[in-house]
């Protein structure tokens, strides 16, 4: 993890104070603590000094849950985990966590979010949106209009949970679904969004990313498998943007990293792993070539990579997710693309042109999958692979993702992804539903 204090333009570790290797995918901030996570239980991590130390944050959640990028949510009053086993919550900020599943038994969540009174679940298989309005005490589905059936279900991506009941979900190959009622029903959401001939046939592209301005949403496609150059290949479909109050998407990659061209002449572009907005500032992570910025609303897109660590073949590292604090940007480091190494969180003081480490506490070599902000703390998921596993887990910050420490209470449970609001903070995971911090 690196961090920066003078806008990017130089960056130093700050992760000497997180143990047991973990590697960062994801951040966020809740007021001015920073929480960060990897992959399982052990991996969360919580900062009170701007990330420049960190502490682990897990009690409560189970040993060997499996967290995720995109599973980690906050509000003002509660914190949200998405895991392999369910959806987990804080409310104390990451002192300790609870389980948040009424409604959802088994299920396992790829990914929460917020808005108001509202949560949203997108789960992996069957009934895949859940909704709650009371703080993630009960759950009921909300899948009217989405592709149903008992064969060729899609894969919910990514969920975007906006204001006056507005909301997106981000499917596998049916493209963008929204909804305007909070989630209760759901229509296509497609008109000139992009297809490509992936491994469905003619299909959309993967929605790896939602994020939203005050007057565009975008959304950055994911790892797709394309056919050209004699072999199947991995393919991108660059960064999309309609309107915030609706209309068609329109591709807006100009300077976004073309990686191959495909059978048709047409760019392959590097897919997205996750994106960041705020104002006039758009940030996506992508395979191999690190993280690009834009200032234009998509306009112009240029690497902004400076002060990362670089793989044996100088590409930086992939990001879970990013997240405001005190005017800084936290970036989670899943890893490299090929191989280990670049773990971690980073800050960016200069709105993302460069940065620095800063993810004291939390264990080196887990990946951070998600971030969130709650009730003046940051929640970060972090998760390995490698033993010991109680290293795995949700970690809390308390100085604005400068350290961090791991919470209690999801030893065992796979974690994918954290959220909040007013009523706590959730954790959603895998097959063990949503579970929500509840503190010691």
């Amino acid at each position: 993890m690196f961090r920066t204090t003078d806008f990017g333009e130089a960056w130093i570790d700050a992760g000497s104070s997180i143990s047991g290797g973990p590697r960062p995918v994801a951040i966020v901030a809740q007021g001015s603590v920073l929480y960060l996570t990897g992959g399982s239980p052990d991996h969360i991590h919580r900062s009170f000094d701007d990330g420049r130390t960190w502490e682990p944050a897990s009690s409560g959640v189970p040993r060997g849950a499996r967290l995720r990028p995109s599973g980690l949510d906050v509000d003002a009053d509660r914190l949200l985990l998405a895991t392999n086993q369910g959806v987990y919550r804080s409310t104390d900020g990451g002192d300790a966590w609870g389980v948040s599943n009424r409604g959802m038994i088994g299920a396992t969540m790829r990914a929460l979010s917020g808005a108001g009174k509202t949560l949203l679940g997108a789960a992996a298989v069957s009934h895949p949106i859940f909704r709650s309005k009371d703080g993630g005490e009960t759950w009921k589905t909300g899948d009217e209009g989405l592709p149903s059936g008992d064969n060729d279900l899609p894969q919910f991506f990514s969920l975007g949970a906006f204001k006056r009941g507005k909301a997106l979900v981000g499917t596998d190959r049916y493209g963008m679904f929204a909804s305007v009622d909070s989630g209760r029903t759901w229509s296509a959401d497609n008109a000139g969004y992009p297809q490509y001939n992936g491994t469905a046939g003619n299909q959309f592209r993967e929605a790896e990313a939602i994020v939203r301005t005050d007057k565009h949403i975008f959304v950055g496609t994911g790892y797709g498998t394309e056919f050209f150059n004699g072999r199947f290949n991995i393919s991108g479909g660059g960064v999309w943007r309609r309107a915030e109050g609706g209309g068609s998407w329109t591709g807006v990659n100009n300077g976004f990293p073309i990686i191959a061209r495909n059978l048709f002449n047409e760019p392959v572009y590097a897919p997205v792993n996750a994106m960041y907005a705020d104002r006039n500032v758009v940030l996506a992570s992508t395979f191999t070539r690190g993280i690009f910025r834009s200032t234009n609303a998509g306009g112009n897109w240029a690497a902004s990579n400076n002060g990362l660590p670089r793989d044996n073949n100088g590409f930086p590292p992939e990001f879970g997710g990013f997240v405001k604090t005190e005017g800084d940007i936290l970036g989670a480091a899943m890893s490299f693309a090929f191989g280990s190494g670049g773990e971690g969180v980073f800050r960016s003081s200069d709105r993302g042109l460069s940065w620095t480490r800063s993810d004291s506490g939390i264990p080196a070599g887990r990946s951070v999958l998600s971030v969130a902000a709650h009730a003046g703390r940051l929640y970060a998921a972090v998760w390995s692979v490698r033993e010991p596993q109680d290293l795995n887990g949700v970690y809390v910050s308390g100085d604005g993702g400068f350290t961090w420490t791991r919470t209690a209470g999801l030893d065992g449970v796979v974690l994918n992804d954290l959220a909040s609001n007013r009523r706590g903070l959730f954790i959603g995971t895998r097959a063990a539903g949503v579970w929500r911090y509840v503190g010691e």
